[in-house]
């Protein structure tokens, strides 16, 4: 079984303040698991969602993940 992530542990993966992590998983915006009432998060996943929205696959597509832009 992969081993899941407390929100504190994926804050320091993507270098971001743990309240973002926390803002995220109100908006749906970065995927998780809701444990009775913890959050968790599978590796592998959030690793699978930063390279899905990371700017050099947006510029691969053409359009930007955010905001229905176009990438540059």
């Amino acid at each position: 079984m992969e081993r899941l992530l407390k929100p504190k542990e994926v804050a320091i993966l993507l270098n971001i303040n743990v309240k973002t992590v926390y803002l995220w998983v109100y908006q749906s915006y970065i995927p998780y698991i809701k444990l009775a009432k913890t959050v968790r998060f599978k590796e592998e996943a959030i690793k699978n969602w930063v390279e899905a929205n990371s700017f050099n696959n947006a510029k691969k597509s053409g359009k930007c993940p955010h905001k229905n832009t176009e990438a540059i």
